[in-house]
């Protein structure tokens, strides 16, 4: 919304409100790094900038925003979300003990405020690791980068129209 020049949603008067408020990342064609780290991070700050109540969303807010309301938000938090007798087992460990993120007083602070998606050690989705100290388990093939290159194409032909209505 902000790179669109769409406005700031009222995260807190929706919170308080009783919505159900995600934080996730959409496609590199949305202009998004992929690092839903950084999209929390950006949460707590418009949102504190916004209210000019400093901290009136916590990490522990941003970090239900991202994980347990995302399922929410997509009707699959009785199966994920949360790690939780009978759900999957996803879940993401991060590397705290780097420079940007150093002294750790809260860890939950340097995960909202320091952390990215270069800190991620491992991750597991289903308990099957996807990435194993930093190592992605399926490491990207020359016929996955074809793959990938090839819907760049039909994306950017799809979208063609549409991108030259929206220009000025």
């Amino acid at each position: 919304n902000l790179r669109q020049g769409q406005g700031i949603a009222p995260v807190p008067a929706l919170l308080d409100a009783g919505v159900v408020v995600a934080i996730g990342t959409d496609g590199a064609d949305g202009g998004s790094a992929q690092d839903v780290l950084r999209e929390l991070r950006l949460a707590l700050l418009l949102a504190s900038g916004t209210t000019g109540r400093p901290g009136v969303l916590s990490p522990a807010h941003g970090l239900r925003m991202a994980t347990l309301a995302g399922a929410q938000a997509l009707g699959l938090d009785t199966v994920t979300g949360s790690l939780a007798p009978g759900k999957w087992a996803d879940f993401a460990c991060f590397d705290l003990g780097r420079t940007p993120a150093l002294p750790v007083i809260d860890p939950l602070d340097a995960l909202a405020y320091a952390a990215g998606r270069d800190f991620v050690s491992d991750v597991r989705v289903a308990g099957r690791p996807l990435v194993t100290a930093g190592v992605p388990a399926r490491p990207l093939t020359a016929d996955l980068a074809t793959r990938i290159a090839e819907w760049r194409v039909r994306m950017l032909a799809a979208d063609a129209p549409a991108a030259r209505e929206s220009r000025p």
